[in-house]
């Protein structure tokens, strides 16, 4: 029969923070895709945002959340968070 190892601390912290931080990028990329929230931004960030190439959001996208996903799945201790993550 094969014993399971707990994680150490570190294990949860660093998924912890890992998920906090890819939540943080979330919100951000939710900030920056409400037009209202944009004209609140300064001229230069509201440029940068607006000329941004498709492929450039998705990449954002797709990090941002694939990154909070994979670090919920770490926490729940999922094999599934391996590639996801990756």
């Amino acid at each position: 029969m094969e014993e399971r190892q707990t994680p150490s601390w570190s294990f949860w912290v660093i998924a912890g923070l890992g998920f906090v931080w890819s939540a943080m990028g979330c919100a951000n990329f939710v900030i920056q895709m409400r037009p209202a929230n944009l004209e609140n931004f300064p001229g230069v960030i509201q440029e940068l945002v607006s000329t941004r190439p498709g492929w450039a959001t998705a990449a954002f996208a797709a990090a941002v959340f694939g990154g909070a996903i994979g670090c919920l799945l770490l926490l729940m201790k999922r094999k599934l968070s391996v590639p996801v993550l990756g």
